[in-house]
């Protein structure tokens, strides 16, 4: 079986890139829910 050598690099590469954008996402939508629910309890104890 014949593969070109830049093939499987290449979906390694957009496999991991993908994995990395969707854990930035969710870091990022955790601390932005994180900051809310601060703000929210800061507005409620003054």
């Amino acid at each position: 079986m014949f593969h070109d050598p830049i093939q499987i690099p290449a979906i390694i590469e957009l496999t991991l890139l993908a994995i990395v954008l969707i854990v930035v996402s969710v870091v990022r939508a955790r601390r932005r829910r994180e900051r809310a629910r601060n703000r929210a309890n800061a507005g409620m104890n003054q």
